[in-house]
């Protein structure tokens, strides 16, 4: 903490005394834990937060398929997209990925060339609310979206299997609570769907 005072005093007056922006990687975010980050999100009443971009993709019956926390300032959404698409692919499965949703932030004309060079359906949010009309026409598309609608209610169902908030110090500690809730949170899936088959089959 003691070796920390000297770069908060300096922080400090460039921008309460001297009213000067200071470059975020020049900033001290926390005195607790160097791995923070500025992440803009745009939003009325929050337009920056503090802390780790944290990338994850589901299947269409809920499961975490794929995640990364990012350390530092994370890449473009869409680049985040193609990353965890190319991770995916190395897994052993059955099936490869054949269609992909996300919303505007993961949609761009790079992208969406990649994922077509996969024959990968792409169902992302056209940015071009003209392009997003046209598109609704397509029913794969309009189902797909549809989907998306409860991306965030996955990402409030995973938060409460890691006690809402990561609290945990270091980098390195957040990346094992994430592991470790996303196995929770399969697990609970999992759960879900052999109970879920076993009432249809009590039903018939």
């Amino acid at each position: 903490m003691l070796a920390q005072v000297p770069a908060v005093i300096t922080q400090a007056h460039e921008r309460i005394i001297g009213e000067r922006q200071v470059h975020s990687s020049g900033k001290i975010l926390s005195v607790y834990d160097a791995n923070i980050n500025v992440i803009v999100r745009g939003k009325a009443g929050k337009e920056v937060e503090f802390g780790n971009t944290l990338m994850m993709a589901e299947s269409t019956q809920g499961m975490i398929l794929d995640w990364k926390m990012y350390p530092q300032a994370a890449p473009a959404e869409w680049r985040q997209l193609q990353e965890s698409v190319e991770r995916q692919n190395e897994y052993d499965v059955s099936e490869a990925i054949c269609a992909i949703s996300g919303d505007r932030g993961f949609n761009s004309k790079k992208g969406s060339r990649e994922l077509a060079n996969l024959d990968i359906f792409d169902a992302t949010c056209p940015r071009d609310p003209r392009a997003l009309k046209e598109r609704f026409s397509e029913e794969r598309f309009e189902r797909l979206q549809r989907r998306r609608a409860s991306t965030e209610a996955r990402i409030a169902i995973f938060k409460q299997r890691v006690a809402r908030r990561l609290r945990d110090k270091g980098f390195d500690h957040r990346c094992k609570a994430v592991a470790w809730g996303v196995v929770g949170h399969n697990l609970w899936i999992v759960a879900r769907l052999i109970l879920s088959q076993e009432s249809v089959l009590k039903a018939a």
